[in-house]
């Protein structure tokens, strides 16, 4: 799986943590967790992946703040052109000082 390079779990219901494992896909490009149960911290292994154009993790119950490894990835030099989560609203569930986008809440509930 090292040489994974899309990784798509959108709108699967999918709950727990992400493994710190995720780390060892480095060639990963693509990454959407959006719209699923996933909760805890977004591991900061994930900037591992320095080539990643997209990351999506909005819609979910992750807590706490974005890890500055992916936002290191948003800097001249590397390809993050699209960094998603739930920063938005009053009380962000994450926070992210680095995102492209920031959506307000959780909207797990949604029949999809």
């Amino acid at each position: 799986m090292a040489k994974l390079r899309h990784l798509d779990l959108n709108h699967n219901m999918l709950s727990g943590v992400i493994s710190k494992e995720i780390g060892n896909l480095i060639n990963l490009r693509f990454l959407q967790f959006d719209s699923n149960q996933f909760s805890g911290e977004i591991p900061g292994e994930i900037g591992n992946a320095v080539n990643l154009i997209t990351a999506d993790f909005q819609n979910n119950s992750f807590r706490g703040f974005m890890p500055g490894s992916l936002c290191a990835l948003r800097n001249p030099g590397f390809r993050l052109i699209r960094l998603v989560s739930d920063c938005g609203g009053n009380i962000p569930e994450v926070q992210c000082a680095c995102c492209t986008e920031c959506v307000e809440g959780n909207v797990n509930n949604l029949v999809i």
